[in-house]
């Protein structure tokens, strides 16, 4: 992939903080993006409660017990799952769109990432298999309803952010 190539150059004179500026806005021109960020951010939260989607995410991401150590809540590995898929595709998609010269991310590029990582997280919700908690399937029985899928609130606030560039 071969980017446009865009040179600043300037010449001046007596002028220290005037290239300090410029150097600068070359700089940060071609910094690229800083990162991705995917999650689960503040904002998300239960209508009614307030509750932190964040924090239903590790309840159901590493399981929960009741007070005598019993599991009250089974481990749903979500998170892990779409880690370990990401990881092993990232290295071949960043080659894909990095400038090799320059190692440049271009914010498009990093946008286009933020929004396959979020995928990944989604589809790992969709397939996971753990069953539901014992008073779930009571409530449930018969309607082929799948775990982390009561509302689809874990699934929609899955959030990718592009910081930086």
């Amino acid at each position: 992939m071969t980017r446009p190539a865009i040179e600043i150059t300037a010449k001046i004179t007596g002028g220290d903080r005037a290239k300090a500026v410029l150097d600068r806005i070359v700089r940060r021109r071609n910094r690229g993006v800083d990162r991705i960020e995917i999650g689960y951010f503040e904002d998300a939260k239960y209508p009614g409660d307030g509750r932190p989607v964040a924090e239903v995410a590790v309840r159901h991401e590493f399981g929960s017990r009741d007070t005598s150590g019993n599991a009250r809540l089974p481990a749903r590995p979500f998170l892990r799952n779409s880690n370990y898929a990401i990881s092993r595709e990232l290295p071949d998609r960043l080659r894909k769109v990095v400038d090799p010269e320059t190692m440049v991310l271009t914010e498009r590029d990093a946008e286009d990432l933020a929004d396959w990582m979020r995928s990944e997280v989604q589809e790992s919700i969709d397939k996971i298999t753990p069953p539901p908690a014992s008073a779930t399937l009571a409530e449930r029985a018969g309607s082929g309803h799948k775990a982390l899928q009561d509302t689809g609130k874990l699934r929609e606030s899955v959030d990718a952010r592009v910081v930086g560039g």
